[in-house]
């Protein structure tokens, strides 16, 4: 729904019914919606304009592979990135790069997670760097592993300075593009989590 007082826009639904997708920002004119699962994994990509908040399939923009439980960053000016996921229930580690100008999408490997995972989260970060952060790993295992994304070089690594407080994952991530951001929620191997 549009964070408004108007709950009816129907123009904004999305282009097809599914769920464990990804968001990405995108700029001040246009925003994503990538991935999911609906009967399948799928790669679909949706593009959102806010000005007349309409949404429509953006087929250029797809992802590399079909997935679900991935996560979105965007540095805000002309790019964005999805990464991790799960394909056919097999965790990976792929980053497609989105380029806004084009509304075209492909596989940047450098950009990769540091190890593959599901239900990672994004915080945006502040425009020169992102962060993915917590899942789940090929083991089953939940993590609280962090990578920064650098969006001037379009490489991603561990930062471990940067990892949860514990290993989890179903969180969110947001940011307030400046100096912090935020992740919160998810599950942990024994329960659901509030901590922030």
């Amino acid at each position: 729904d549009v964070c408004s007082s108007d709950l009816s826009l129907l123009s904004a639904n999305l282009s097809q019914a599914r769920n464990y997708l990804a968001g990405c920002s995108g700029n001040d004119t246009k925003g994503y919606f990538a991935g999911g699962y609906s009967s399948a994994d799928t790669a679909r990509t949706d593009k959102l304009i806010y000005a007349s908040d309409a949404i429509s399939s953006q087929t250029s923009a797809n992802l590399s592979q079909a997935r679900q439980y991935l996560a979105g960053v965007s540095e805000n000016k002309s790019k964005g990135f999805f990464a991790g996921g799960a394909t056919n229930f097999n965790q990976v580690s792929t980053a497609d790069k989105l380029v806004f100008s084009t509304d075209t999408t492909s596989s940047f490997s450098t950009a990769n997670l540091s190890q593959s995972r599901q239900g990672v989260a994004g915080c945006s970060g502040d425009g020169g760097k992102g962060y993915f952060a917590g899942g789940q790993t090929t083991t089953a295992a939940y993590v609280n592993t962090a990578d920064k994304l650098n969006y001037s070089t379009d490489t991603s690594s561990a930062q471990t300075t940067a990892t949860l407080s514990q290993a989890r994952e179903g969180s969110v991530g947001i940011s307030e593009n400046f100096t912090k951001g935020y992740f919160a929620g998810g599950y942990t191997q024994a329960s659901f989590t509030v901590t922030r």
